[in-house]
């Protein structure tokens, strides 16, 4: 092998190695996850809402996963087993609950309505805001699609 071949099959493989290890800064890269125990890392909006709709559990963990622009989103776990994501902002995103129904207070009357009169022995046990659409979990595994009209587009199982 010259010494030409030999330096390129060098810097390739120094190339290679490099773009492994920097990996987590570029944009197209997976978030990195960072796990904190301290409920202050989450912005104050996420605290107030955890305060106001789950006032008797405490912050187990904070898992907040970062891209190389910032904070791409804050998953949090209650000591009561809920599940709680969050923007970087602090808006919820989702709320999933393992052993009680999510709080009244986030399900809007439109679904209240609506499960009141086809499903009036279900609770809501997840809730997932989308961008145009929020999904509806109940105990009995249905999946409720609304639209951010109120709208009910889809039933899934």
């Amino acid at each position: 092998m010259n010494r030409i071949t030999a330096t390129v099959l060098f810097c390739l493989l120094l190339s290679a190695q490099a773009s492994r290890l920097c990996a987590h800064h570029h944009p197209s890269a997976p978030p990195v996850p960072v796990i904190a125990f301290d409920e202050k890392k989450l912005p104050p909006e996420a605290r107030a809402f955890i305060s106001r709709h789950f006032p008797s559990a405490r912050v187990a963990h904070v898992k907040t996963e970062r891209h190389f622009l910032g904070i791409e989103k804050y998953e949090v776990l209650l000591t009561d087993r809920t599940e709680l994501d969050f923007d970087a902002q602090g808006r919820w995103v989702e709320v999933e609950c393992d052993r009680q129904p999510v709080p009244t207070a986030l399900v809007p009357d439109y679904v209240m309505r609506y499960m009141s009169e086809y499903f009036p022995e279900e609770s809501i046990i997840k809730i997932e805001r989308e961008r145009r659409f929020t999904e509806f979990e109940m105990t009995n595994g249905l999946t409720l699609t609304f639209n951010e009209r109120g709208v009910l587009i889809d039933v899934d199982d």
